[in-house]
């Protein structure tokens, strides 16, 4: 398996990784304590995992992912067991499919004009991870360091934020963003129309984390720059409390390179820009109307 992994050291126990070309500019991270190594999030899937953790660490692996999404678990099927929280198991179960993650490699590598030669197997048979829970408020003790799962409802059923109590660092995951997307459609069945939670279960995880901001002086997201402003938070807390109270009507947008439309951003943020311009990191959020309540 070839490595498409670009790294840099956030700090002396931390790596920020960037996968294939950064597809969905997606970030995942390798923390390092002294009798244990996490992964917060797989990415999508290419390159060597552990093999790319034993450049820096031979302890144990586990896994936490933040939430189900392809681009953050894509490569959880390199490990033997995985942590995430319940809410996103059915949707990970479905993805954990080696022929469908395998067209889905190959497809990437040919649309960024990747060459590689005939069968190569990203994902082998029968590569299908056993699920493990996380819970709120269940600490992941690494040896001097200890994370910290917070579910955060919102983005998907499932998401977790982690917090790096020692460090004083807040692993987002997709729950905090400069734009989170509260208007993704139904994958499994029984989601109903959105796979994402309700904007008013959104804003009860939002304030649920900005409670704690005296805990973190650090937020690292998945998305964009990798690192957030902690002003971003209560931007975006602004914005999802603004929708629902009705200070902020929305703008519609078009989000997944114009695949998703009949959406609103509450601050009327063009979603193809932002992280690209200085004033994109006030804080915004991305909505359907019928999903607030």
């Amino acid at each position: 398996m070839r490595s498409f992994l670009r790294y840099t050291c956030v700090c002396d126990n931390v790596i920020r990784i960037n996968g294939l070309l950064g597809l969905t500019n997606e970030y995942f991270y390798l923390v390092i304590g002294q009798k244990a190594a996490a992964y917060i999030d797989t990415g999508y899937g290419f390159g060597n995992l552990p093999a790319f953790a034993r450049q820096f660490t031979d302890l144990p692996l586990i896994v936490l992912n933040t939430h189900g999404h392809l681009d953050h678990a894509g490569g959880d099927f390199q490990f033997p067991r995985v942590y995430a929280c319940e809410e996103d198991w059915e949707m990970l179960r479905q993805s954990y499919d080696e022929h469908a993650m395998n067209l889905k490699a190959e497809k990437a590598l040919a649309d960024a004009g990747i060459w590689t030669e005939k069968d190569t197997v990203f994902a082998p048979p029968g590569a299908v991870p056993e699920l493990l829970p996380i819970r709120d408020g269940d600490l992941f003790d690494l040896g001097g360091v200890t994370l910290e799962a917070i579910t955060m409802p919102g983005h998907s059923a499932g998401c977790v934020s982690f917090l790096y109590r020692e460090a004083r660092i807040l692993f987002s995951g997709d729950n905090c963003g400069p734009q989170p997307l509260i208007m993704l459609p139904g994958r499994t069945e029984g989601q109903g129309k959105y796979s994402s939670c309700t904007l008013a279960v959104f804003s009860q995880s939002l304030h649920k984390l900005t409670a704690r901001e005296h805990e973190f002086d650090r937020i690292l997201n998945c998305h964009k720059a990798g690192e957030l402003p902690l002003s971003c938070l209560r931007g975006v807390t602004d914005a999802v409390d603004g929708v629902l109270d009705g200070r902020y009507p929305g703008v519609p947008v078009a989000v997944m390179q114009g695949k998703i439309t009949g959406v609103y951003s509450a601050r009327g943020l063009d979603p193809e820009l932002v992280g690209k311009l200085p004033d994109s990191y006030i804080g915004d959020v991305v909505f359907a109307k019928d999903n607030l309540r």
